[in-house]
């Protein structure tokens, strides 16, 4: 038992901290230990909306925070979820009906918060005054802003985010108007995010990064750590080049989602990663379809990159989607085909893992390492001078399979 490795507390606290989503492993882990109990923080994140629990409606949630202080000042992160229903004539009607400032004045540890609308959207400014109040009130003191098809959102409102690092925008939409911007006349310190993910129209793309690259911006960018957007055209690149030459001096991980460019593209619109001194991984996904003349072009869209020089040590992860559920001969001859490319590129480990991707199911949990099996139809790669373990390949299963 003295030989026992001991794990610092710092290590628990990542592994556990990943689990923020897993209510039921969170409560298994509260159980462990005391310390366990601490780290596990089993109500620090919430979701409330009208379809995760018919029963209770948003007074009554604020009536829990209310009659439990403790339990409320646990919370740290908020995730407002409004889900279409075919059957509610006006399914955004509790939140414009709900009073968000009664609810965030009670959560003094707040500082995440995700604003999620699956199908349709949520208009701004159909939301009260007071409920706009109470958001733009908080954002000075959140870390983590998350928002999802809330359209003619004044730009002007994310200045207020000072303490921001990690800012997701998906299906947003700004609203250009001066008249629905936000006050910023006490909004004086840069915001340093760290991590980045847009999920935006090209038109929009376009509008964010000029608002943000602007002399007059207060973003800076020399901190980022991680960038991700989704891309499907090739004029997406020249607001991304922006992105990435004013993060050159910290960025570590690009991932680009939806890659749907052909490998045929101009040099003009090629990204180059030359000035990224610090990036350490690539991750594409890529999505294959019954479409077969598009799907190699589709794997060989590493041609629409300047790679920094081989030292640089680059990791390449390629998340590989198909429509059903992959068939390993297909997937095996495809990845065949793009052998000699990658096997050129200055990648010091390449991880490919197929997913079995469909609307209904979603991503897959459970990989199993099939490497062995791919090998032949990559000789290039697998055999490339270096690390023993420069390729990988996981396949996703069902859980029926697990």
């Amino acid at each position: 038992m003295n030989n026992d490795p001991v794990f610092p507390p710092e290590l628990f606290a990542v592994i556990i901290g990943a689990l923020a989503d897993d209510l039921k492993t969170l409560r298994s882990c509260a159980l462990v230990s005391s310390t366990f109990y601490g780290l596990a923080r089993v109500f620090s994140h919430l979701q409330v909306g009208p379809r995760l629990d018919g029963e209770h409606d948003f007074p009554q949630f604020c009536a829990l925070l209310e009659g439990s202080p403790p339990f409320a000042a646990r919370v740290e992160s908020l995730r407002i979820c409004v889900k279409w229903d075919p059957g509610e004539p006006n399914p955004r009607k509790w939140i414009l009906e709900a009073d968000l400032g009664r609810c965030f004045s009670l959560l003094v540890s707040l500082t995440r918060l995700c604003i999620t609308v699956d199908s349709g959207s949520l208009s701004w400014l159909t939301l009260s005054h007071a409920n706009r109040n109470s958001i733009q009130a908080i954002l000075p003191i959140l870390t983590c802003l998350e928002l999802k098809n809330v359209i003619l959102l004044p730009p002007a409102l994310l200045s207020h985010c000072s303490l921001l690092r990690s800012l997701t925008l998906d299906d947003v939409i700004f609203d250009d108007s001066s008249g629905a911007a936000a006050d910023t006349d006490n909004c004086n310190s840069s915001i340093h995010l760290r991590y980045l993910v847009l999920r935006l129209r090209a038109i929009v793309l376009i509008q964010f990064v000029d608002w943000v690259t602007n002399p007059e911006s207060l973003f800076d960018f020399s901190c980022l750590h991680s960038l991700e957007y989704t891309t499907n055209h090739p004029s997406n690149q020249f607001p991304i080049q922006r992105l990435l030459n004013a993060s050159s001096p910290s960025l570590q991980r690009l991932r680009i989602q939806k890659i749907l460019l052909l490998s045929t593209v101009a040099d003009e619109v090629k990204l180059d990663l030359r000035q990224l001194a610090h990036l350490r991984t690539l991750a594409l996904d890529i999505y294959l379809n019954d479409w077969e003349a598009y799907n190699h072009e589709r794997l060989l869209s590493l041609r629409n990159f300047v790679f920094p020089p081989p030292q640089q040590q680059l990791a390449l992860v390629l998340d590989v989607f198909t429509e059903e559920e992959p068939r390993r001969t297909d997937i095996m001859q495809r990845l065949a085909d793009v052998d000699h490319v990658v096997a050129r590129l200055p990648f010091e480990t390449v991880t490919v893992i197929v997913w079995a991707w469909s609307p209904e199911n979603g991503r897959k949990d459970k990989l199993i390492d099939v490497c062995d099996q791919f090998v032949p139809a990559m000789p290039l790669l697998a055999s490339k001078p270096g690390r023993t373990d420069r390729l990988r390949i996981l396949e996703s299963i069902t859980g029926t399979h697990a």
